[in-house]
């Protein structure tokens, strides 16, 4: 795919963009181009979705002055120069007040999201060949608004001995500092394949994102003052629970290590706990966190989202020990106690129907004052109102700055209105109003609704409400339906209203303005459909936030496998049948064939061509009449139970319940032994093949595990997950991911139901992860195929991505872009005439461009 995004850049910081740049593998250099002294832009970013913004931008400092990275217990000098090269910028959306804006770049890539607050959508930069840690070449846009969460508890949290509390909230101009000591382990490193520049480098762009939300939101920021990067397994954090064997380390071998908190930041799947911290522990000897499960990167490559939860893991545990506690704690929500809910980065709202996608990446109002009474106590945290690297109480005592009101807050930064005049002093003297009694003058403020009266005043007082705790009056928020009500109080009121949980109203997502919502017109494209195992009912599930979308009843029997055809339908099995749905206008299933006498368990062996197999072992064909046809593969006996079916070129390969894996060239040809059974160690069920590394993967019940076999004859390669905890209890069958870079697997018996795991590790990375009350009892799945309206498979309407047919830029796709696409016909790997992404230019290419033809 071509790269999406643009840059408008401007020629002042308050003229409106002017130029057009591409974003491609250009970006990093081009963005930072063009900042001017000292560092601010506004540039112009096409989004996904066909949405283009002004941002305005800054230069950021996230690594201290005095940063140090180490490798293995030793300073990199080289690598330490190398990422003090990085230029982090921050920034907010134009107009559009909770926004927050960061970037990360450098000559080998970028990192970079956009979060327009609520309702309007988060955005992450993605290379077109999406990677770990920075992105590279061509890149852009695409949607985030789900945040993949590990099942396991998201956090610990515990109270510090002798902890510090804060009273108050930060002075007007004030901006604590965070000096964070970041300590990462070999799990970690193996994510960038112990490449100490990536992974480091994607810390730093981590961190950069975690600061903005803490500055926009908390009025700190998180500087790095060091990295430890470990590329041995011997990296000493290896307990069960690494938190207490991290903390005596450090206190004991790390006392000169300066910092305020240290974070321990882990690639390990095996941790009993998201993430873990202690309670208003800064300026104390339990001042430290671990997080785990590390994704590597902004928009997990791993995924077919945008996914997040390094962000959120990261800032949610410097908040506990920064001072603030979980959303629950507060009364704020009541997802911890199973209320379905829109949540923010305290909140527990990832363990009800829409798992991470409820997550906001904010702080609530009711947890970010928390953190600034905290701060303003906390003796050992610097003051750095502008933000230049050098404390202001330095500053001040070396006369470099004024302090004429003696609050240790050098006058600049106290001088909204560039009179020369402390604001303090001002509003002490009457001749400023600060009628919400915050420090900061009401003419300084926003007001989203340009009524004369500052937005912090109209909350204070009471004239205007922030249901949502994001430091915006609710009439300045998206209500798209036009009903006086903000779109973030209907969804929490009806969840079922946003059930794709981007935070904006189903119906009123209609790109291209046709009165089709995009939900509706993209006809079940990549929708996950499963079936329970005790009941009747089949789910269609969105394919994105895995909430149900509906539930399908008129079978007889639960439905013991399912599989997606190309042409928009549904095949199911059950032991007496064959039936069918068109995903798009058929509610109902509709019976093709009884299978009489061969009743029984029975899988789809393939759906296009209508093959069956048998709990005997018998494989058939479906005449179009829906008659049992020819037998391409003979019955084994009635006792072996068949359990699932797979094809593999000419090749079929199917479990059984005597153990066995047997193997079949069809034609008639008998079953013969492929993995032989060996009942005491495995019990084979769902299959997978992996053609890429070849690998055969099985979900095994008798060990909760995905083994994997050799393709080609068979060798036991033993588990292949790697560390999955309870998610495989009672396991059944498995499916390609959507994306290509993973297997879905249903597990009725584990707290998530529907669980994805990356190919190329075997790393649980919540490729899709589903609930019971999504997907009760989940037995069989399938991903229905592309949709005639979503043939890239991105649940965004083909007409609504004009700007992948426009292959030269010039705005309109014409003859000109046709002759290109027509140019690059056949195998074309990562070319932008490719605009469905499959490594080949066809006709369903040819469909998109033609479909947005420019009349």
């Amino acid at each position: 795919m071509f790269a999406l995004a643009t840059l408008l850049v401007a020629s002042s910081l308050l003229a409106p963009p002017t130029a057009t740049l591409p974003t491609d593998a250009r970006f990093a250099r081009t963005l930072a181009s063009q900042l001017r002294e000292p560092g601010n832009a506004i540039v112009r970013l096409a989004l996904a979705d066909g949405v283009e913004v002004d941002v305005t931008l800054t230069t950021q400092r996230v690594l201290a002055s005095d940063f140090v990275a180490s490798v293995n217990g030793r300073p990199n000098k080289s690598l330490t120069a190398q990422l003090k090269t990085l230029t982090q910028l921050k920034g907010s959306v134009v107009g559009e007040p909770g926004s927050v804006v960061a970037f990360t770049l450098s000559a080998q890539g970028a990192a970079g999201i956009v979060d327009r607050g609520d309702g309007r959508g988060r955005y992450v930069l993605q290379g077109d060949q999406p990677t770990v840690g920075l992105q590279r070449g061509d890149m852009h846009f695409i949607r985030a608004d789900a945040i993949g969460f590990p099942d396991a508890p998201f956090c610990a949290t515990l109270d510090a001995e002798g902890s510090v509390a804060g009273a108050g909230g930060v002075l007007a101009g004030d901006h604590k500092v965070v000096r964070l000591a970041l300590e990462m382990d070999y799990e970690y490193a193996q994510i960038f394949a112990l490449d100490a520049a990536a992974g480091t480098s994607y810390a730093a762009a981590l961190f950069g994102a975690v600061s903005a939300i803490y500055e926009r939101d908390c009025h700190t920021s998180i500087e790095l003052g060091s990295l430890f990067f470990a590329t041995t397994p011997d990296d000493i954090f290896n307990d069960s629970d690494p938190l207490y064997q991290f903390r005596d380390y450090w206190n004991l071998n790390r006392t000169a290590v300066d910092r305020d908190l240290a974070m321990l930041l882990s690639g390990r799947r095996n941790l009993p706990y998201g993430g873990v911290a202690w309670l208003n522990a800064a300026c104390t000897d339990y001042g430290y966190s671990v997080c785990g499960y590390t994704i590597g990167a902004f928009a997990d490559p791993e995924q077919s989202l945008g996914a997040n939860w390094d962000v959120v893991v990261t800032a949610h545990e410097l908040g506990h020990n920064l001072g603030t506690g979980h959303t629950h704690s507060y009364g704020i929500d009541g997802c911890a106690s199973g209320t379905v809910e829109r949540g923010t980065i305290m909140s527990y709202c990832h363990v009800v129907s829409g798992a991470g996608a409820n997550v906001e990446m904010r702080f609530h109002r009711g947890t970010a004052d928390p953190i600034e009474g905290f701060v303003s106590g906390a003796a050992c945290l610097a003051s750095d109102c502008d933000g230049d690297g050098v404390a202001d109480a330095d500053e001040i005592t070396s006369g470099a700055e004024s302090d004429s009101n003696l609050d240790g807050i050098p006058d600049d930064c106290q001088d909204c209105d560039l009179n020369g005049v402390p604001d303090p002093m001002q509003i002490a003297a009457g001749t400023l109003a600060d009628l919400d009694a915050n420090g900061e003058p009401d003419n300084c403020q926003s007001d989203c609704d340009g009524d004369g009266v500052a937005d912090a005043v109209e909350i204070a007082v009471g004239t205007a409400q922030d249901l949502d705790g994001n430091f915006v009056p609710d009439n300045c928020q998206p209500d798209c339906n036009a009903n006086g009500i903000m779109d973030w109080a209907d969804i929490r009121a009806d969840m079922s209203m946003d059930r794709s949980r981007d935070g904006r109203i189903d119906a009123c997502e209609d790109c291209d303005s046709d009165g089709v919502a995009d939900l509706v017109e993209i006809a079940g494209s990549r929708s996950i459909w499963v079936s329970d195992a005790e009941q009747s009912a089949i789910y269609e599930l969105h394919p994105i936030s895995g909430v149900r979308l509906r539930a399908i009843s008129g079978l007889s029997s639960p439905v013991l496998d399912i599989a997606a055809a190309p042409n928009g339908v549904m095949w199911f099995v059950n032991a007496e049948s064959l039936s069918r749905i068109a995903i798009a206008g058929e509610a109902t299933p509709t019976v093709v064939t009884n299978f009489g006498a061969l009743s029984g368990r029975a899988v789809i062996a393939e759906a296009s061509t209508r093959f069956v197999a048998f709990s005997n072992g018998q494989v058939s064909q479906i005449t179009d009449a829906g008659a049992i046809g020819a037998t391409i593969i003979p019955a084994v006996a009635a006792s072996v139970d068949l359990r699932d079916v797979v094809r593999d070129g000419a090749r079929w390969l199917a479990s059984f319940g005597d153990g066995n894996i047997r193997v079949s060239l069809g034609g008639g040809a008998a079953w013969s032994d492929f993995a032989p059974a060996l009942p005491s160690e495995r019990s084979p069920w769902g299959l997978c093949v992996d053609s890429a590394r070849n690998h055969l993967l099985v979900a095994d019940r008798l060990t909760s595990r995905i083994l994997a076999f050799t393709l080609q004859d068979g060798t036991p390669l033993g588990p292949w997950d790697v560390q999955n905890g309870a998610l495989l209890s009672n396991c059944t069958h498995l499916a390609p991911a959507a994306d290509g870079r993973g297997v879905v697997v249903c597990s009725g018996g584990s707290g998530s139901t529907i669980n994805g795991y990356n190919l190329a590790t075997g790393f649980t990375e919540r490729t899709y992860r589903v609930y019971p009350s999504d997907a009760p009892r989940a037995y069989a799945i399938a991903i229905a195929s592309m949709s005639a309206t979503d043939t890239n498979g991105n649940s965004v309407p083909d007409v609504c991505e004009v700007a992948t047919a426009d292959l030269n830029g010039d705005g309109v796709v014409s003859a000109a872009d046709l002759t290109i696409l027509l140019n690059a016909w056949g195998a074309c790997v990562n070319c932008p005439a490719d605009l469905t992404g499959d490594d080949t230019v066809d006709a369903a290419d040819l469909s998109i461009m033609l479909n947005a033809w420019t009349n």
